[in-house]
């Protein structure tokens, strides 16, 4: 998303978190741009999925979206409240006009969190080939009142075998690998990691910069006892 949401990323931030938190987020941001560490990739190999349904819990459901005609009011304001609202239609205008789907998680009828995925492509260059049977998964988010309760390994692995089901063949996704909530998360679904990169963009281009794969073994044994 473009650089010009940033001072509005981290007004939303002060507010919820006070100056103190903000201050420590900024730091943290200018570290991460003179000192950018690795993203973790990870694919699924969804023909590996199993074939049988995949039941939900009871006191959840997931559905999808195509634009923003079929998003309830409430659930707009809801996603407005926890990501902005000029954010948030800015993503769904651009996101919704690539093909890219919506997916909302619901637990007791309420809200909770979301991800979007695309078919084919990416929103962004994305750090490897991207092929017509591939999906990628991005912009996963659970609200922060509803983390620690196992909510976001359920709801990925249900959209990856609803997105089996449309026959495509594997699914991509990534993170910061300082994200170690999302990593652990992830590492209960059916999403393995396969490398570790960094993408740069040198006169305008996008440039993947891979590490050993001795790199990311290393990271598995040493910060994610999930992913061995």
């Amino acid at each position: 998303m473009g650089r010009h949401f940033l001072p509005t990323r981290f007004i939303r931030y002060y507010r919820r978190k006070g100056i103190i938190n903000t201050i420590h987020r900024v730091f943290q941001k200018i570290r991460e741009l003179f000192f950018r560490k690795p993203d973790i990739l990870f694919f699924a190999d969804l023909p590996r999925l199993k074939n049988e349904e995949y039941v939900l819990p009871a006191d959840f459901g997931v559905e999808f979206v195509r634009n923003e005609a079929e998003v309830s009011r409430q659930d707009i304001n809801i996603l407005c409240e926890h990501i902005g609202e000029k954010i948030f239609r800015y993503q769904m205008e651009e996101r919704f006009s690539e093909g890219a789907l919506l997916w909302l998680v619901k637990v007791d009828g309420m809200l909770v969190g979301y991800i979007w995925t695309i078919r084919g492509t990416t929103i962004q260059p994305h750090f490897s080939p991207v092929t017509t049977n591939d999906v990628h998964f991005f912009d996963n988010f659970i609200f922060e009142e509803f983390r620690g309760r196992g909510i976001n390994p359920v709801f990925v692995d249900y959209v990856l075998w609803k997105v089996r089901k449309e026959g495509l063949i594997r699914a991509l996704i990534e993170t910061k690998v300082t994200n170690t909530p999302e990593i652990r998360s992830l590492a209960k679904t059916h999403f393995k990691p396969y490398g570790l990169a960094r993408k740069l963009n040198i006169l305008g281009r996008s440039v993947t910069m891979w590490t050993q794969r001795t790199d990311l073994d290393k990271y598995r044994k040493t910060n994610w006892v999930g992913l061995m």
